[in-house]
């Protein structure tokens, strides 16, 4: 068994809570609320944690079915434990900004309530999958960034980046909550 699971699982549902907690009561108008054009709004934090989320479910059901194998850049690439290392380090930053990929930018338009159900739900789906990969070896399965091709990292550094991607998002909106403009009813 993975001794990190425990870790991993209690940092998913202190995530969940949190999101509950610290937003599940915003106004409609207080969620979709942003600080600026380029900034996103509470709503758009969830709504981007859901895509990305999605984005990696189909591999990790590969991973705990068996069913996946590393390509032969995976095995080979001897950039994999810098990029775990540097993409975890890079998401605990709390002043630097990344783009977005395309494929999981959130929508422009309002963003329902609802999506903070959506995403506590997968926190309990990734929650499950990491499970079913507890007697794995999570340091020989190395997986590919789906949105840099290059960028591989070993399962256990996946599933810190996991962690720390929500966390990340999490004091995003957070921040938007204590922005002087920010609507208070």
């Amino acid at each position: 068994m993975n001794e990190e699971i425990p870790k991993i699982l209690t940092e998913l549902e202190k995530i969940s809570l949190d999101s509950k907690e610290k937003f599940a009561h915003l106004s409609a108008v207080q969620f979709n609320w942003k600080p600026s054009a380029e900034s996103w709004s509470v709503g758009q934090c969830f709504a981007h944690l859901v895509k990305t989320n999605e984005s990696f479910f189909p591999i990790l059901d590969d991973i705990a079915q068996g069913k996946r194998k590393n390509s032969l850049w995976e095995n080979y690439s001897p950039l994999t434990k810098f990029f775990g290392r540097r993409v975890v380090g890079a998401l605990k930053s709390t002043t630097r900004k990344f783009p977005a990929p395309k494929d999981i930018r959130p929508s422009e338009s309002a963003i329902e309530l609802s999506v903070i159900d959506e995403f506590i739900e997968q926190q309990r789906e990734v929650a499950a999958k990491i499970k079913a990969t507890e007697n794995l070896d999570w340091q020989k399965i190395v997986l590919t960034s789906p949105f840099f091709g290059l960028i591989t990292y070993n399962l256990r550094d996946g599933y810190k980046v996991f962690v720390t991607h929500a966390q990340r998002h999490l004091r995003q909106a957070e921040n938007v909550m204590q922005a002087e403009e920010f609507p208070k009813n």
